[in-house]
């Protein structure tokens, strides 16, 4: 099983840390079970009716990075946020493909669906979610093998994302991400499409890896009663965390 923690590093007050989370909590109500769009959702022709596979938690987690980001620009210099996804087996890069290619098949799955929640501009990131929607669900082909390495390329990648710089540890037994502030200068075209790969990747694979994935089979192209997506109860979310020494915010899987 998997056990995932966010760290905020050097001492950073307690009620600060508690404010970033609520408002992360306050992004994710637009997110609990709305049949009308999901409806709207599974009618897009690129949606596939043979088997899909929805990271809804890795996306949820995706968007907590997202805020996260933004409030680490408004801490002193130095800090750094870092997601560390430890597992109960040893996982080299290859293992990782055909862990999660095998937990496809067996599902008979054959497209994946994830949100897309870093289809946003700097301008206004995290403003407003409802205005984005319709742009934060993108779909892959099952093609496990070639979306990650389009995205860590077997060695650890650096990708600059908003002026962050994000760094993926491929070491056996840890899948690691460091958002962290760098000294790059360029500008960046706000009207840009960021990485969309890497949330893909990080949905897909923290879905599988806690293991709170939701396959659907019944769409809407077969005129069936709209499967309702279990999306992760953000109470439960919530009350999960736990505030150790150093602030570090620990995610189990138990919720």
């Amino acid at each position: 099983m998997a056990e995932m923690f966010f760290r905020i590093y050097k001492n950073e007050d307690k009620e600060r840390v508690l404010d970033l989370y609520n408002k992360m909590y306050q992004q994710f109500i637009m997110f609990e079970r709305n049949e009308d769009y999901l409806k709207s959702l599974m009618s897009r022709p690129d949606i596939v009716d043979e088997g899909v596979i929805v990271g809804e938690l890795g996306g949820m987690v995706s968007a907590f990075i997202v805020l996260a980001v933004n409030e680490v620009e408004n801490l002193r210099e130095g800090r750094v946020l870092e997601l560390v996804i430890n597992t109960d087996v040893e996982i080299d890069i290859e293992y990782l493909y055909r862990y999660i290619e095998n937990s496809f098949k067996e599902k008979n799955v054959d497209m994946i669906v994830t949100p897309n929640l870093f289809f946003v501009k700097e301008s206004n990131r995290c403003n407003d979610w409802l205005e984005l929607r319709d742009h934060m669900f993108m779909t892959y082909p099952l093609n496990i093998k070639e979306m990650i390495e389009d995205t860590i390329k077997y060695n650890d990648t650096e990708a600059v994302w908003l002026n962050k710089k994000i760094v993926f540890n491929t070491e056996k037994g840890k899948f690691q991400i460091y958002l962290q502030d760098n000294d790059i200068k360029e500008d960046i075209d706000q009207s840009n499409i960021v990485n969309l790969e890497i949330t893909t990747t990080i949905g897909v694979l923290w879905g599988i890896m806690l293991k709170q994935i939701t396959v659907t089979k019944a769409l809407a192209k077969r005129k069936v009663k709209m499967p309702i997506l279990q999306i992760a109860d953000c109470h439960k979310l919530l009350n999960s965390i736990v505030l150790k020494k150093d602030f570090l915010l620990t995610f189990a899987d138990h919720f």
